[in-house]
């Protein structure tokens, strides 16, 4: 996952600019992070959507923060209540298909004998 945050940044950076990347890349590693801390439990008290809330909020959280430093201004705070209402639609909606597919899979997996129990 990791590998593909970097991945995403180098193509805006090469699509579309340094600017583009940085906002990429710290909304990502933003992202990853919470990914990793909520994903290693064993039980998540979130929920799939509640992962998907949280991992969009901070990718939108490291995006302000990127503009932040390249504006050197907390103007560009004022787009948070906006990309809080996009991150709850967007990260409602990406829990909902994880979850759906993360368990299709583990039962295809799990029905084939690929994994022990």
């Amino acid at each position: 996952a990791f590998l593909i945050v970097l991945l995403k940044a180098g193509f805006a950076l090469v699509t579309r600019g340094a600017t583009a990347a940085l906002t990429s890349l710290f909304g990502g590693v933003l992202s990853y992070i919470v990914l990793l801390l909520t994903l290693k439990r064993e039980k998540s008290p979130f929920g799939m959507i509640g992962i998907g809330i949280l991992s969009a909020l901070a990718h939108n959280s490291g995006q302000l923060l990127a503009a932040c430093i390249m504006t050197g201004s907390m103007k560009t705070l004022a787009y948070a209540p906006a990309l809080t209402v996009f991150a709850l639609i967007s990260g409602s909606a990406t829990g909902a298909v994880y979850g759906a597919v993360y368990r299709r899979i583990h039962n295809m997996i799990d029905n084939r004998g690929l994994f022990e129990k």
